[in-house]
């Protein structure tokens, strides 16, 4: 709604809340536009309020003293008689047939313009059953209305400016927009892949970095307990070596000390055993001398007799 420039569409005013400009109370909302299509003029409006919009209000446009976009202000001393007037003169235009002075369709009446302040026609919008979009006609190409039809000047039709754009003018703007923001869009979700692989393989190669390293650890773990292993199985062979080599001196030993008392025995036995061939030796020679003095003795008892 442009009420900067105190222009506005009929579609726009419907259903718009109306208040009180003295009790600042709301009246409702807009029902209905009296509009004179041959003066080119609203007369009023009438506003509906209450359970299912029963009570009605009607106010002609001299009442309305601000037009907004969020609703408008109604002054609501009037005169009875004059708003019935307006309302009788008033007349829908909307949905009504466009046929120019030619005898030709020319569209279907869709709104229409008016000054806010005024309530005066500035233009009434159609669409063209041969065109897309909306046109725009000027109050004096309406030559007559009727209750379904009016009658334009064909040169206002074929002259009529564009007012807004097309359905297919709109759906190329929306696929062209729609392109580029799927083209962005597109563009987001790549920069948002790239960083996410990115991101994905620095992840993984903090993995890998961290089972290296607890790999070698592991390893050093493994090579650490081997070799205290190796350490202690040489250190365990080494007394085993210890041992045999004292089992094998003592063995020696022994055997050393036996070989010596053998000796020593050998020696003793050697000792006695010539000792006694000594005495036998000397029993002997006692003996023979005994011997030789017996005989002498008995030889000298013999030379003696």
């Amino acid at each position: 709604m442009d009420t900067q420039s105190g222009v506005v569409r009929h579609s726009q005013l419907l259903k718009l809340p109306v208040l009180d400009r003295e009790t600042a109370e709301s009246l409702g909302k807009v029902e209905q536009l009296w509009l004179d299509p041959h003066a080119h003029q609203v007369m009023g409006l009438t506003c509906k309020s209450g359970l299912l919009g029963r009570k009605k209000h009607s106010f002609s446009w001299a009442n309305v003293e601000a037009v907004g976009k969020d609703g408008m202000f109604v002054h609501t001393t009037s005169s009875q008689q004059g708003e019935k007037d307006a309302q009788k003169k008033a007349e829908e235009i909307v949905d009504h047939e466009i046929w120019t002075d030619s005898g030709s369709k020319a569209g279907k009446v869709v709104d229409y313009l008016l000054q806010s302040e005024t309530g005066e026609v500035a233009g009434y919008l159609y669409d063209p059953d041969q065109a897309e979009g909306t046109y725009l006609l000027e109050p004096v190409a309406i030559s007559s209305v009727g209750k379904k039809r009016v009658i334009v000047l064909e040169r206002a039709v074929n002259e009529a400016p564009q007012y807004s754009e097309g359905i297919k003018q709109k759906l190329e703007q929306a696929r062209e927009s729609l392109k580029k923001d799927f083209a962005q869009r597109r563009k987001e979700l790549e920069g948002a892949a790239s960083q996410a692989q990115g991101k994905a393989q620095e992840t993984a190669s903090q993995v890998r970095d961290q089972a290296q390293s607890a790999g070698n650890k592991a390893q050093e773990k493994v090579s650490e307990t081997r070799a205290k292993f190796q350490n202690s199985s040489q250190s365990d062979s080494t007394q085993a070596e210890e041992q045999t080599t004292q089992t094998q001196n003592f063995s020696q030993s022994d055997s050393t000390q036996a070989e010596e008392q053998t000796t020593q025995t050998q020696n003793s036995y050697q000792s006695d055993s010539t000792q006694a061939e000594e005495q036998t030796t000397q029993t002997q020679n006692s003996s023979q001398s005994s011997s030789t003095e017996t005989e002498n003795q008995t030889k000298d008892n013999s030379s003696s007799s």
